[in-house]
This record gives C-alpha cells, structure tokens and sequence, in this order.
C-alpha cells in the first residue's frame, strides 16, 4: 500500500495519522504515529466556586499531583475569604487580613489560574467544556461544583 496523503492530529490525547492510499482514496484508516514524540498531556481540573472547600479541593489536587492544570471559576472578585468572619470584621471586631483564607499569592504560588468575576454560564458535559460569561471555554478532564 502506498501512502497517498497522511494528515496527523491530536484526538483524545494521542496522536494519530489519517491515512488513504492511492488505489483507493475513498479508504481511510487510523494509524498511531509511532515516529511522533510524546507529549506529556496534564490532567485539567476546574473548580467551580471559590469557597473554602473549592480552595482545599485544589490544594489536595496540587498535592496528589505536581503537574495537573487546576481552575478555579468564580463569580467575587475577591480570592478566598472566611464568609463567616464578615459580620465580625463590619463590627470592627476583626481587622481585614483576618478575612482572607489564603495569602495574596497563593493561587500564583500553587499554579492555580483564577477567573475572578466570571460564571460558568454552560456546561457541556458530553465534550467536556465549560463556557464562561467572558465568552472564554475551558476544558477539563475532571470538573468539581
């Protein structure tokens, strides 16, 4: 069989050529690429909400594993605070940087992006996409509500 075009792509995090040949270009077949290197793929998690429970769940994530792309969506335009302490800090009880549940670079220091002000306004589970309110799609191998 001689190769009469081959077109390679990414799908499902392989890397595959597209394959006919000339008798019969109608006929196509799968092949991997056995030549092409690897690519190390990550797993991507999103993390919809920015609780205190979102913020363990990325910091367990990080911990199982170094490499993993993590996300977190959130609608404040705030990193994590401690909702319960704000009736205290409006008394003056409590001064500000009490508020806050992780430092300022937190979110930098454990490679977590940040959508600050944004909703997932879709999810496409069958293709694995969020959609975002900033118009931006994100996708993920693994999703967390």
């Amino acid at each position: 069989m001689r190769l009469f075009f081959t077109r390679r792509f990414v799908s499902e995090r392989k890397q595959i050529s597209l394959m006919a040949d000339e008798k019969s270009p109608s006929r196509i077949s799968l092949c991997p690429v056995a030549s092409a290197p690897e690519r190390e793929v990550h797993m991507q998690y999103v993390i919809i909400g920015n609780s205190a429970a979102g913020v363990s769940a990325a910091e367990v994530l990080r911990k199982a594993d170094a490499e993993c792309d993590i996300t977190i969506v959130s609608e404040e335009e705030y990193r994590v605070y401690n909702r319960p302490l704000i009736a205290r800090y409006m008394g003056g009880e409590i001064a500000e940087e009490k508020l806050w549940y992780r430092p300022d670079r937190f979110y930098e220091d454990k490679r977590i992006h940040l959508y600050k002000d944004t909703q997932a306004v879709r999810i496409d589970p069958k293709e694995k996409y969020i959609f975002l309110s900033n118009d931006d799609r994100l996708p993920y191998d693994r999703l967390l509500l």
